[in-house]
């Protein structure tokens, strides 16, 4: 990543990939914490603000994590460290780490997660399963994906999904 970003100018193009008005009314978006004028040298993308994913970011000199859940979907009022949650909020504090997320807006994009995954698995000529609109691009975008698929048995399309996807718990 060229150096000259900072936190803000990260959060500024997440935005216009992902806009926050398109996430969900419950949903909680955009930069968690963090400095937004802080340089961005390093990021680390995850699924989920978790211990795990803050030691890998803290081991590897990240100044900024960008996940797709939320760390907190309510308000909250205590952040004690014997709290995992607020653990996390604490070391990323120390260290001066950054976090942002983009959870339901990023899911319904043209070219965010749902299209993305349904890229990945094969599907053909797919559009929002759930249709909310159009972009400024003029592109639909939604919830989920459907979509054609090569003819094959039920087996071999999950076997091919299978060798596509991460491996999971």
């Amino acid at each position: 990543m060229d150096s000259t970003w900072s936190v803000a100018d990260v959060v500024a193009r997440m935005d216009e990939w992902y806009p926050p008005h398109t996430a969900e009314s419950w949903d909680r978006v955009g930069l968690v914490l963090g400095d937004p004028t802080r340089r961005v040298h390093r990021l680390l993308l995850a699924v989920d603000p978790v211990a795990a994913t803050v030691g890998e970011a803290l081991d590897h000199g990240a100044d900024m994590v960008i996940t797709h859940h939320p760390l907190y979907l309510r308000g909250t009022s205590f952040l004690p460290e014997d709290d995992p949650k607020g653990a996390l909020v604490a070391r990323l504090i120390r260290s001066g780490t950054a976090l942002l997320n983009a959870h339901t807006n990023a899911d319904i994009a043209w070219g965010g997660v749902s299209a993305a995954l349904a890229d990945l698995v094969g599907l053909r000529d797919s559009r929002p399963l759930e249709p909310t609109g159009e972009d400024a691009g003029g592109h639909a975008v939604g919830f989920g994906r459907i979509g054609g698929v090569t003819p094959q048995s039920l087996g071999a399309f999950a076997d091919h999904v299978a060798s596509v996807l991460p491996a999971g718990p």
